[in-house]
């Protein structure tokens, strides 16, 4: 999943986070590679994966066939 976005906002009620505590991943590993490195991260990085999702396709949730 690409997840360059550049953006370094934290999510709601997040705290503020340039690792993940459970893979060790970074925010600048994140935007180098594009890969999370455990299911945790897409919680610590959620406002990257939201961002990221809505870029690409345009939202951030599955709305089917149009």
């Amino acid at each position: 999943m690409e997840a360059k976005t550049g953006s370094g906002d934290i999510g709601a009620g997040q705290a503020s986070t340039d690792i993940c505590p459970k893979c060790g991943l970074t925010r600048a590993d994140l935007y180098q590679n594009g890969h999370m490195g455990c299911a945790f991260c897409y919680e610590i990085f959620e406002s990257e994966v939201l961002h990221a999702l809505s870029r690409i396709h345009g939202a951030v949730e599955h709305i089917g066939k149009a």
